[in-house]
This record gives C-alpha cells, sequence and structure tokens, in this order.
C-alpha cells in the first residue's frame, strides 16, 4: 500500500484464514487469542507496532525497522 493511500488509523483486529485465530490491539498490547480455547492467549507489546497481519500460519508485527512472526499453534 503506497503512502497516500495508507490508513489513518491503526489496525484493531485480524483473523486468520482458518478463523482459528484472531489478533487484538487494545492500547498497550496486541493479544492472540485461539477462538477454539485450545492454545493459551499470547500478548505481545503494541506500542512499537506500526501494523500486523495473518500470512499463512503465522502472525506478523511490523515495527518501523522490525518485522516480528508468531508461528501459530496448529
Amino acid at each position: 500500500m503506497s503512502a497516500e493511500r495508507a490508513r489513518s488509523w491503526p489496525r484493531r483486529a485480524a483473523i486468520a484464514s482458518s478463523g482459528r485465530h484472531v489478533a487484538i490491539r487494545s492500547d498497550a498490547e496486541i493479544s492472540l487469542i485461539d477462538a477454539f480455547g485450545i492454545a493459551q492467549r499470547q500478548s505481545f507489546p503494541a506500542a512499537d507496532v506500526i501494523d500486523f497481519a495473518f500470512v499463512g500460519e503465522a502472525l506478523w508485527l511490523l515495527e518501523r525497522y522490525r518485522l516480528y512472526r508468531v508461528a501459530l499453534d496448529t
């Protein structure tokens, strides 16, 4: 997405293509939730996260100079 078309607000939620995992942003953290209730909730600091999304079997967190990959429990 080009700078001219970027969102002016941060992403609040994302869902994996399988529907099993959901990521929700609050003011302080991004929570990774297993909708089936099998895996424990994981939390990540959201202060420096610009955007996040599910790609395949992973949650990707984008910071200004870093990209983090979090594998999903399957």
